[in-house]
């Protein structure tokens, strides 16, 4: 409708222009001279008001931001796409108002055949001068896609789904696939634990392996500057050492506790108690603490480490670099037991027998229950 709008108006432009011409050719004081200097001037009048028109119709607005509500929309101009049809997606995607102004703009530019094919992002509010000089430089959508720390290979997925407009289980597929992850150093058949956590720009034309490569790459760069065993640590495998980061990076907040918490889960295993660590459980049935059953704690899962002793199978998200270094180096702690203070601080208490826990558990919980009526607490 617009765009028929757009034509009506310039139409009765030109027929108000030429009624114009032939009042200045019947009124004006020079009408005996001759015809030749009456087409010139004539000719003169109607360049000068054409160019007045285009200049206060197509050009200035061009030139000034859009009012109205902010509409951001992330696009992909395919190569080989014509002005009209780039014109027409901008205005169904309500970045530009008339796609007649687009290309008369982009004419006058001298860029109608300059545009480039890409991934861009554009607002409703930008002038249509910065929507050319983009699409004219080629200057693409880089995403940013965030991975943060203990994110599961699934969140990870999705991540890329919203940011890089991947399919999450064609993403999901190759992180699983085993040949994939051999090719990249990784034998354990799955990059879970081995897709760094950072924040990462990628071009618009990304693929899903390498945006995958690049995060394993960067977890190669990380996991070689902090590698560092100690006694405790240095008869176990890089898995392992990346399996126990998982877990360490899954309970920790305060950064300051990783070592001791990564000691405790050592210990634990040198005595061949189970980990009793329910993040395990939360991977293995895609879970929150909260909504943790009674059934699930006892459920005989790989990744259960209340039912089944030693490590997983393999990591349950991504580790930093601080739980990485705290899984390769932990703490010489004699602590066999951690619980969460609940006092806002995130941090825990520690112990060495279960009588001790116990007693924690219960100054705990009546720390809890305090904050709770307080009012410290939405639960």
């Amino acid at each position: 409708m617009k765009r028929i709008i757009d034509w009506f108006i310039l139409a009765s432009v030109a027929v108000l222009m030429g009624l114009g011409y032939l009042l200045y050719a019947l009124l004006y004081p020079f009408y005996r001279t001759g015809t030749f200097l009456k087409i010139i001037i004539g000719s003169f009048l109607f360049i000068a008001v054409s160019a007045a028109l285009i200049w206060v119709w197509v050009v200035k607005p061009a030139s000034e931001p859009r009012d109205g509500p902010l509409i951001e929309s992330v696009f992909i101009v395919e190569k080989g796409s014509s002005l009209g049809r780039i014109g027409n997606l901008l205005k169904s995607l309500g970045i530009i108002e008339s796609p007649l102004q687009f290309q008369i703009m982009a004419t006058l530019r001298g860029e109608s055949k300059k545009l480039k094919a890409g991934r861009y992002r554009f607002t409703s509010r930008m002038a249509l001068n910065e929507i050319l000089t983009s699409l004219a430089k080629g200057t693409t959508y880089n995403n940013q896609l965030l991975i943060r720390e203990g994110m599961t290979s699934w969140q990870i997925a999705n991540q890329m789904r919203r940011r890089l407009d991947m399919d999450s289980a064609a993403v999901m597929k190759l992180i699983n696939d085993s040949a994939f992850a051999q090719s990249l150093g990784i034998e354990q058949g799955s990059l879970e634990g081995y897709l760094f956590p950072d924040t990462y720009w990628f071009p618009w034309n990304i693929s899903m392996k390498q945006a995958l490569t690049q995060m394993v790459e960067r977890f190669n760069q990380v996991y070689a500057r902090v590698h560092e065993k100690n006694a405790t640590t240095r008869s176990f495998t890089r898995h392992q050492i990346v399996t126990m980061a998982s877990i360490v990076e899954a309970e920790a907040i305060v950064d300051e506790e990783r070592e001791m918490i990564a000691g405790v889960f050592y210990n634990r295993l040198a005595k061949r108690m189970s980990l009793g660590a329910d993040p395990t459980v939360c991977y293995a049935f895609r879970k929150s603490g909260p909504q943790l059953t009674k059934a699930d704690l006892q459920a005989d899962h790989p990744y259960n480490t209340r039912v089944r002793l030693g490590l997983p199978p393999g990591p349950i998200g991504s580790p930093g670099e601080s739980s990485l270094r705290a899984a390769l180096t932990p703490a010489a702690v004699d602590f066999l037991y951690f619980m969460a203070r609940y006092d806002g601080t995130n941090g825990h208490y520690f112990t060495t027998t279960y009588e001790e826990h116990k007693e924690m558990k219960k100054l705990a919980e009546a720390t809890l229950d305090r904050r709770r009526r307080e009012g410290l607490l939405n639960n």
